[in-house]
Formats: C-alpha cells, structure tokens, sequence
C-alpha cells in the first residue's frame, strides 16, 4: 500500500497547497551519476536530520485526506466528501447531499494516496480548493 506522495506528486502539490500541510519531506543525500548522466537522489523522512532548500515536502496519505474538504457548495448544492473502494478501485467522490447521484466530482485510482492527489489537483483546477 502507497503511504505517501511520490516525488513528482509532492513536486505538483507544492504549486497547490501550503507547505504547513505536508508532514513528511523527500530529503535531498547528494547525486548519483550513473550511466554518465547525473540524478539528484531523495529519501522519503518523516523528519529531517540536516535541512537543505534542496528538500522537496511530501504528503502522507492522513494529510492529504485531511487537506480535502468536507463539503463543497456549487449552485446552492451542497455535495459531502465520500470515500470508498470497489474491488480493486478507491474512489474519492462528491455526491449531493441529500441524493447520491448524480456526483459533482470523482476520481478513482488503484490506492488512495493517487485518488487524493488527483481530486485535489481537479479541485484546484475548478477553484474549489
């Protein structure tokens, strides 16, 4: 199971969210030259030991679920966070409050963490973060 956010997906959810959200950092150790091309390497620290502007924040999967609200208002609708997994799918929706469909958004990934980080990039996307 995916606990925390990848480096390309704390690399997006830096553009999006504050800095104070993340609980966890991608702490950069130096680079790696192999096949003659250099990579700067990160390891996944739940705190630092030496910190470097170079350190990339990460989300846990309990601060991105905490990140998403609770209930979004569109039109007058009110539609309450929902979250839920179907076979080998999460999906993380909002349907209307007082029916369930028609949803006003929804995402599905094959672990939570990737269903977070793609509802709060739509939600960003549509002003509603």
């Amino acid at each position: 199971m995916k606990n925390y956010t990848d480096l390309e997906q704390s690399k997006k959810l830096i553009e999006i969210l504050p800095l104070e959200s993340a609980d966890m950092w991608y702490q950069y150790t130096g680079i790696s030259i192999k096949d003659g091309s250099e990579k700067p390497i990160y390891f996944p620290m739940i705190m630092r030991d030496c910190k470097s502007d170079k350190d990339i924040p990460c989300w846990s999967l309990a601060a991105l679920l905490s990140v998403l609200p609770d209930e979004i208002t569109d039109n007058g609708d009110v539609y309450r966070n929902m979250v839920f997994r179907l076979k080998d799918k999460y999906t993380i929706q909002y349907p209307r409050l007082t029916t369930l469909w028609p949803s006003l958004l929804s995402v599905e990934a094959v672990n939570l963490v990737d269903a977070c980080v793609e509802m709060i990039i739509k939600l960003y996307e549509l002003k509603m973060l």
